[in-house]
């Protein structure tokens, strides 16, 4: 597919550049940070870790080829959740695991074809129609996945509509920040919804 596995615009590059570096060193990078952190610090800590996996090109290293059933794209998501899982694993050696709010999601749908969903027996929307780049629901509701231990329960679930500019009054909330006018344009705080309770922000 145009669209889809190994590729990349040509195009100038440093030489040392491998794109199957990218996502290891981002990892590498987020976990030194948090390895420089402590319950002990008197101010809180904003750690945004923008992984470009599993987006093309698709590019896992050798220790996760081939081993999702899932073609490239199946094993670059399984290399991002283990990235993910090294940062986790990195909180909580440090001891900020239950007083650090963690979110894990995504800019759009998954790119699945129909060709994927019969080669694989996998569907990345699940029941969803369509995929990125359609008005369907695929295309834009997504995952949105919380960890706070001091304030979530875990396993638990919300049906509550969200949209990623209510996460800027939602910090603030967390963090006892007061916006200014014309500072949190559109973002309304769901931090009731994540404690749990009725929001009646929403």
């Amino acid at each position: 597919s145009p669209i889809q596995g190994a590729f990349w615009r040509a195009g100038r590059r440093a030489p040392d550049f491998h794109h199957q570096d990218v996502t290891p060193k981002f990892t590498d990078e987020a976990v030194a940070y948090l390895q420089n952190r402590s319950p002990a610090d008197a101010n809180p800590f904003f750690l945004y870790v923008a992984f470009p996996s599993p987006h093309t090109p698709w590019v896992p290293t050798e220790d996760f080829s081939g081993k999702s059933q899932a073609g490239l794209y199946g094993d670059f998501a399984l290399q991002v959740d283990a990235m993910i899982g090294r940062i986790l694993q990195t909180l909580d050696s440090q001891g900020l695991s239950d007083n650090t709010l963690v979110i894990f999601t995504s800019d759009n749908g998954p790119v699945w074809l129909a060709e994927n969903v019969q080669q694989y027996s996998h569907h990345s929307a699940g029941p969803l129609k369509g995929m990125k780049g359609d008005a369907w629901e695929a295309g834009h509701r997504l995952p949105f996945i919380v960890r706070w231990p001091s304030h979530v329960e875990p396993n638990s679930t919300s049906d509550q509509l969200i949209c990623f500019t209510d996460v800027l009054a939602t910090l603030a909330d967390v963090t006892g920040v007061e916006t200014a006018a014309g500072q949190a344009e559109d973002s309304i705080s769901f931090l009731p919804t994540l404690q749990g309770e009725p929001n009646k922000n929403a």
